[in-house]
């Protein structure tokens, strides 16, 4: 069983409305992100899918560079911090249902306290890569 399979078999009873933000937008979202970790809140209205992309991904520009994000532009670590927020809202939504972790090899549940430390960990672990590649003259260099 993949890991969308996994997803639905476990939180599809919960998702009552907006049933497309999790049968449609967070199973492409998956699809095209294989093994990227991310962390799943499930609501019955709709769904919160928070990616966990490596330093190293597309997503993010280079150093210094601006980009178009929401109502304006951002640098990398403006876009790594906005989707922070966005997780630190997911976490005290009273709303939510089940927490879902997916460490790239399976789905586990998690609390909204494990939640924000596993946010913490992936987003010091790509500052620090982010760090390491500006020291090596912008050339990315993994953890």
């Amino acid at each position: 069983m993949n890991v969308y399979d996994e997803l639905v078999k476990r939180c599809d009873s919960l998702v009552e409305a907006y049933r497309d933000d999790f049968l449609v937008l967070d199973k492409a979202a998956i699809a095209m992100n294989p093994g990227v970790k991310f962390l799943h809140f499930s609501r019955q209205c709709g769904t919160w899918l928070h990616l966990m992309h490596p330093a190293d991904s597309s997503v993010f520009p280079a150093k210094g560079r601006r980009v178009p994000f929401l109502f304006g532009t951002a640098e990398r670590e403006q876009i790594l911090d906005g989707e922070r927020l966005c997780v630190e809202s997911s976490c005290r939504s009273g709303s939510t249902l089940l927490i879902l972790y997916y460490d790239g090899k399976s789905l586990k549940q998690v609390s909204q306290q494990q939640a924000r430390k596993l946010w913490f960990e992936y987003t010091s672990d790509v500052l620090r890569q982010w760090e390491k590649e500006g020291k090596s003259n912008g050339v990315y260099v993994p953890a």
